[in-house]
């Protein structure tokens, strides 16, 4: 890639899709662009439109998968904080049962439990703690419910410090 504009050349192949999302981005930022800039009237697309198209591509597929991130860290949490309980119970077969209750997704998820009870802008930390406040009070109410104690119960904070271990 060195010698690139010495000699050597690079060619971009795309699908029709690519193609119209590059000069839809080309069209749109060259509108943001003032008179005085030299800006290439042709049709073609440059090497830095291409460069320009996937680092915003890229940014907004990470814009995305961030909720996703998010609640699978949650869910991770959950099941590393309820393996701590099952650790420090008797591992009786109740225990176990609570274990897999808690270490298991429901193959349906209420809406209002994913996305949470609040309707006002929110940033992904204030989401993600709120989820984890969420699984909390549920083990807790899951650990009350069979009749256990909840004195060993790992903290929000104390997850933290269990995600790292496995890290």
């Amino acid at each position: 890639m060195r010698k690139l504009g010495q000699g050597h050349q690079i060619q971009f192949w795309a699908s029709k899709e690519v193609d119209d999302a590059i000069r839809a981005l080309r069209s749109s930022s060259a509108q943001m662009r003032t008179s005085t800039n030299h800006e290439d009237s042709s049709n073609s697309i440059s090497s830095a439109d291409v460069l320009q198209w996937a680092i915003e591509n890229s940014r907004q597929a990470i814009q995305d998968g961030f909720i996703h991130w998010a609640f699978a860290g949650v869910y991770q949490a959950q099941k590393l904080s309820a393996n701590e309980i099952y650790k420090s119970s008797k591992k009786s077969d109740a225990d176990c049962k609570l274990l897999s209750e808690n270490c298991s997704l429901k193959e349906t998820t209420e809406l209002r439990k994913m996305y949470g009870e609040i309707r006002e802008l929110q940033t992904l930390p204030t989401i993600v703690k709120y989820q984890l406040s969420r699984v909390e009070r549920e083990l807790k109410k899951g650990i009350k419910s069979k009749g256990k104690s909840t004195t060993s119960f790992p903290t929000l904070e104390n997850v933290a410090t269990i995600v790292d271990s496995f890290g």
